[in-house]
């Protein structure tokens, strides 16, 4: 009566699984590491030791775009350097890679690489920091690279389809000398926004106005196992013009980085996380099924135990033991299996890029006084932004957002 008293008890009860932590971070870590940072720069790097391996790329992409923003070119150049090296590795076949693909593992519990546009907008932060340099060959391959990892879409007729990039490699082919290769680049840019302005062949200056907040990912599907895309609740700029020595013009081309997150058609990994939806679902049912035979057999063994029928009761006894631990087995594998999508996102990426370039006649003096050259956005001077300016005479390059990049919230 013991035993079986027991075995009720433990086919009945199904335990759950202990929650994920975190280990502590030593704070004297977090000191060292940022001992050589800019001291504005402190609340943003000091996420990097913090967060660790499982946010590498991510607290990385964040502190690059807000050091960049600062005028730390060369930090910000290593960060992003650091962020690129991981997400050019992670689709390979090391024990990394293979974790990253492994059903038992929560989708946000993962290393970070980002989707598509993520990685894209990674690759044009480090190429812009190359034109900033003058280094137009590097500055080409980079925007290359950011078309290849838009290339990797799910959805066909959205891949390669970011014309900032194509736009962007022209123009480092343009500063570099290589006249063909530009007009290659900016026919297939054109081929994806037929209003684009193309540079003209005298143009030597390159102007990058970023506006709004970043796209924001949520999860959808009953184990939240589809990740979607939506525009931020925050209302920031929609517009940008630049000013020369009193005279307006508008930066006309436009490219939508939230049209780039929304087309995605889904991630490489959303097939996956269906499959571990229902996977998770039917080792319920079966946790569920074993529980209903498990309780029912024991309840026979005990009804043939008072009736002085061992031979059934031990029968009885072995199903609803067998049955328990089935359910058991059943109902942990379905907690184990994590279906949840991972919407860490980077969250100071803009909404849009207005870009174009001009002939820059104003840049110096006129009538020995200096003149002008600004970016205004469309709800004002509401706040201090920068402008970084870069290049050479020949081919500046001049950017700035209409948001801080130490902005993340959304």
């Amino acid at each position: 009566m013991r035993t079986l008293a027991a075995l009720v008890a433990t086919v009945l009860v199904v335990s759950g699984c202990g929650g994920y932590t975190l280990s502590e971070v030593d704070e004297k870590k977090i000191v060292t590491y940022l001992a050589d940072k800019p001291e504005e720069l402190h609340p943003v790097f000091s996420r990097i030791p913090a967060e660790g391996e499982r946010n590498h790329v991510l607290s990385r992409l964040r502190a690059g775009l807000a050091a960049m923003e600062a005028g730390h070119e060369d930090l910000a150049a290593r960060t992003f350097d650091e962020a690129l090296l991981t997400i050019e590795t992670i689709y390979g076949g090391d024990e990394k890679a293979e974790k990253a693909r492994s059903l038992f593992n929560a989708e946000d519990r993962k290393v970070f690489r980002g989707e598509p546009y993520e990685r894209a907008m990674a690759y044009y932060y480090r190429g812009i920091l190359y034109l900033m340099e003058g280094d137009y060959e590097n500055a080409r391959a980079s925007f290359k690279s950011g078309n290849l990892q838009d290339s990797l879409a799910e959805k066909e007729e959205f891949r390669q389809d970011f014309a900032l990039l194509e736009f962007l490699e022209g123009w480092a082919s343009q500063c570099n000398g290589d006249g063909e290769l530009a007009r290659e680049a900016y026919e297939i840019a054109r081929s994806h926004n037929g209003g684009l302005k193309i540079p003209g062949t005298r143009d030597n200056l390159l102007v990058l106005a970023e506006l709004g907040y970043a796209p924001v990912k949520y999860a959808a599907g009953a184990y939240g196992e589809l990740l979607k895309v939506r525009g931020s609740s925050r209302k920031g700029s929609d517009s940008a013009w630049v000013v020369r020595g009193g005279r307006s013009e508008s930066l006309s081309n436009r490219e939508s980085v939230l049209r780039q997150a929304m087309t995605r058609g889904g991630r490489e990994f959303d097939s996956v996380l269906a499959g571990k939806a229902n996977f998770k679902e039917s080792a319920a049912d079966a946790a569920r099924a074993g529980k209903a035979v498990a309780t029912g057999a024991a309840g026979v063994a005990v009804g043939s135990l008072l009736a002085g029928d061992r031979n059934t009761a031990g029968v009885a006894g072995g199903v609803a033991a067998a049955a328990g631990l089935f359910s058991m087995a059943s109902g942990s594998v379905s907690r184990a299996t994590e279906a949840t999508a991972d919407t860490r996102h980077w969250d100071n990426l803009p909404e849009e890029v207005a870009y174009g370039t001009f002939y820059n006649t104003v840049s110096g003096a006129k009538d020995g006084k200096p003149v002008s050259l600004k970016v205004v956005f469309s709800r004002g001077e509401d706040g201090p932004r920068r402008i970084r300016r870069g290049g050479n005479r020949p081919c500046e390059i001049m950017w700035t957002r209409s948001q801080p990049a130490s902005e993340v919230s959304n």
